[in-house]
């Protein structure tokens, strides 16, 4: 998982740079962009201000803050706010000295800070064996930044070998992107669409139906990831998609607004599937339960399952939906919601995001998940991780909703970001 999913690094970091309204978005990963200085400078070039970061085998995460963009300029650079950082095994500040020479900005090196080098990550080309890259990595410690006491062993752990290495787009909070609030004077479904016949009912569903993942990276189906606070409606959600590509009222996942969640049964891909929500907003009458309509018990498909039937298990579902003989390309995935003590723990939220938890994985509030977990996917594909990620809010409820659910919902919408995964807000009326 990126190494910036860690909140106390990111708080930390926010406090060292001397606002804690900033985010963090993942530019660069040598795992995932390979470790070369053309690639480093391909995704962080004219990106504004940004932090290096790097996990070594020893351990340790280590890096740099500068809040001048790279360019590839070729040559040594002043920068009053830059610092060098450790984060682990200790939290530590290392602050320019006021010689210069702070940052390193060359096309052929990867992120690089002060004369010496104070810090370099790799130079050229880097290889991967196993799990690390073996990079020309280097850190003389004490020419541009003040050392303190540390040296090479204890800034370092004195290692090359990096499982990962890091760069963010250091950003400010932009408002706009908060979690909005519905409001009453304005139009809470917006469209283009003027003619709201059968007709234009029908092609929307042909191009749901029809809707497939792109190539080179065709994957099965898309997953869409629902997420909200316990109540928020996103099993509902589920429930009238299905119920409307039906025809009749389908309950397959669990609805309700007891005290603790009901779920029981628990980058080409990604843009793909974007629209579907949209399109789903566009067909679907508005959201709700089941058990909120009165139905004649020949209207209900067998699927409905009452409150006494339903599970206690909190777990993690992945649904299709049926259109006719047709099951159309994305996968509506479903989680427990999520609470202020109790419920999904946001940690646990990485690996559903990355492809790590399979359908029916069973959720333990007490227990975090680890590699270790029963079912774990070690080596997930692109087919298992999340392509879209909703979070769902009702927007009757909001004001209320506790701070610390709020602040669950703004670490998910983070982490979907970081890892460039389309996210959207659906509000329940």
């Amino acid at each position: 998982m990126p190494i910036l999913d860690n909140k106390r690094y990111r708080q930390q970091l926010q406090t060292w740079i001397g606002d804690s309204a900033l985010t963090f978005d993942l530019l660069y990963s040598a795992s995932r962009d390979g470790c070369s200085g053309e690639a480093f400078h391909a995704k962080c070039n004219y990106q504004g201000p940004t932090v290096s970061v790097g996990h070594n085998s020893a351990g340790f995460v280590i890096g740099g803050y500068t809040s001048i963009t790279w360019t590839s300029r070729g040559n040594y650079s002043d920068d009053d706010r830059a610092f060098l950082f450790q984060l682990s095994p200790n939290m530590v500040k290392f602050p320019r000295n006021g010689k210069g020479n702070d940052v390193y900005d060359i096309a052929t090196h990867g992120p690089t800070f002060g004369c010496g080098h104070d810090l370099q990550f790799f130079s050229n080309t880097c290889s991967k064996s196993g799990t690390h890259y073996n990079t020309d990595s280097c850190s003389f410690i004490g020419y541009s930044y003040d050392a303190s006491s540390f040296n090479t062993q204890t800034f370092t752990g004195n290692s090359n070998a990096y499982l990962d290495i890091e760069v963010y787009a250091v950003k400010q909070w932009n408002p706009q992107d908060k979690l909005h609030v519905y409001e009453k004077d304005k139009p809470w479904r917006k469209t283009d669409i003027i003619d709201w016949s059968t007709k234009t009912r029908d092609k929307l569903f042909d191009e749901l139906v029809s809707f497939s993942t792109p190539s080179p990276a065709k994957v099965p189906a898309a997953r869409l990831l629902l997420v909200g606070s316990v109540g928020a409606g996103k099993s509902s959600f589920f429930n009238t998609v299905r119920s409307v590509f039906k025809g009749k009222v389908r309950s397959q996942a669990a609805t309700g607004t007891a005290p603790h969640g009901l779920t029981t049964k628990d980058t080409e891909t990604e843009e793909a599937a974007q629209p579907i929500f949209h399109q789903l907003e566009q067909v679907l009458p508005d959201p709700v339960s089941a058990r909120e309509e009165k139905l004649d018990d020949s209207d209900v498909d067998s699927d409905y399952r009452s409150d006494d039937e339903l599970s206690d298990k909190e777990m993690y579902r992945v649904y299709e939906v049926q259109a006719g003989h047709k099951t159309p390309a994305f996968r509506l995935c479903d989680t427990m919601g999520l609470e202020e003590d109790q419920g999904l723990d946001v940690g646990d939220i990485t690996y559903v995001l990355d492809g790590h938890v399979p359908d029916h994985f069973q959720f333990n509030p007490a227990a975090r998940i680890t590699r270790k977990s029963p079912g774990f996917v070690k080596d997930p594909g692109l087919a298992d991780v999340i392509h879209c990620v909703a979070l769902v809010i009702d927007s009757s409820t909001y004001k209320v909703i506790p701070p610390k659910v709020k602040d669950k919902l703004l670490d998910i919408q983070t982490l979907a970001r970081d890892r460039g995964i389309i996210y959207i807000s659906i509000t329940e009326i």
